[in-house]
């Protein structure tokens, strides 16, 4: 039997990240015409759901899972219930690395806008200049 590349996130545990080829073993066995995926590509499964997303390596994948789940996850609620069962379980490890996560995320977000806002802001004025 061969060895999988799947291995769980070391911070958290319901991430995993593998080979396309383990998370779907029934690729390997198809033509290559078939199918588009690579055997090098890595995949990311998040609370048992694989995402559609694409990695040429083991460290890219495990370094975009913040972004994954804290900035482009569809449900905001998701963080909320890993962080609720996490407490409820007693891990309070993983529940701060969830809530330091959703923090940086909202940072990143809210400074973005403001970014946004003094730009618009910028244009706006700028605009009775160029129009002259």
């Amino acid at each position: 039997m061969t060895q999988s590349s799947i291995e769980v996130h070391p911070d958290f545990p319901f991430i995993r990240v593998g080979l396309a080829y383990d998370f779907d073993t029934s690729l390997a066995g198809l033509p290559r015409e078939e199918h588009v995926v690579d055997p090098g590509d890595w995949w990311m499964e998040v609370a048992g759901e694989v995402q559609g997303l694409v990695y040429g390596s083991r460290d890219r994948a495990l370094a975009d899972v913040e972004k994954v789940i804290f900035a482009e996850w569809r449900d905001n609620s998701f963080v909320e219930q890993q962080i609720a069962a996490a407490v409820d379980a007693g891990n309070t490890h993983l529940a701060l690395r969830l809530a330091e996560g959703r923090g940086r995320a909202r940072g990143r977000r809210d400074a973005k806008e403001e970014f946004a806002a003094a730009l618009s802001e910028v244009d706006h004025v700028l605009k009775r200049f160029r129009s002259r």
